[in-house]
């Protein structure tokens, strides 16, 4: 579990994926606020100009410099593009669970909610703690 202090570390961090390939940069994190744990990291693919879009988070190895992400980055490139930084509802979470797949705990709490709800919000949009 990565807790949102930890993770707004790694912003403009280099994630590499499965192979070592270079993915892109870390442009955000993306928590729950019910929980404060981070699911989700917002990534500019390629250059700095490149598509932003969420990858899970979890069983990524990370540092301030440089995150791994047990994913290929074929699917990560596959995955929807998030147009810009905006909060996402529990559809928006149900696509990413199903476009990355093995994310049935995510998903199955997911569920529990309501349609409208919020639940991933970008990290970037709550101040930092003193």
């Amino acid at each position: 579990m990565h807790l949102l202090e930890e993770a707004r570390g790694w912003i403009e961090a280099r994630v590499d994926d499965v192979y070592g390939s270079r993915v892109g940069q870390i442009a955000d994190v993306y928590f729950d606020p019910e929980g404060g744990e981070v699911h989700w990291i917002l990534v500019r693919v390629g250059s700095s100009d490149g598509p932003l879009t969420l990858v899970p988070v979890h069983y990524s190895i990370a540092s301030p410099t440089h995150v791994w992400v047990p994913i290929t980055k074929d699917l990560i490139t596959r995955a929807p593009e998030l147009e810009n930084m905006r909060a996402l509802t529990r559809g928006d979470e149900l696509e990413l669970c199903f476009h990355y797949g093995g994310m049935r705990r995510r998903s199955e709490v997911l569920r529990l909610r309501s349609e409208q709800a919020i639940t991933a919000v970008p990290g970037s949009s709550v101040p930092l703690r003193p």
